[in-house]
């Protein structure tokens, strides 16, 4: 249940964000090269790509093994059981982003110490 109003959320914040892009300055697009992306579906393909990066650099995740968010795509996409549930999915992320913020915290916290210790 929480994955789907993860799913959920995730996709209206990509839909928002494709509304929000009028808001813009009008810049000349620079084309990709023909030979990467052939048709519209894998010009969209590659643009949920961007957007799902995107929404994990706002949260402070940059260092995500590519390879495995891709294996995750392609075994949902064919149907495969996923090598974790749901639920454990979604503890995964709380855990990794509680981790890095505690990691982003550290000095502070080292600080804040060493001045009541004085």
């Amino acid at each position: 249940m929480k994955n789907k109003f993860l799913i959920l959320g995730i996709s209206l914040f990509i839909a928002g964000r494709c509304f929000t892009q009028g808001n813009k300055p009008k810049t000349t697009p620079v084309p990709a090269p023909k030979s990467l992306l052939k048709d519209t579906r894998d010009s969209a393909s590659y643009a949920m790509g961007i957007f799902v990066i995107n929404i994990f650099r706002e949260q402070g995740i940059t260092n995500m093994n590519s390879s495995m968010v891709a294996r995750a795509i392609n075994d949902l996409q064919a149907k495969k059981k996923p090598l974790i549930t749901d639920a454990q999915a979604n503890t995964a992320i709380y855990n990794y982003q509680n981790a890095l913020a505690m990691m982003k915290s550290k000095p502070n916290i080292e600080a804040g110490n060493k001045f009541l210790v004085e």
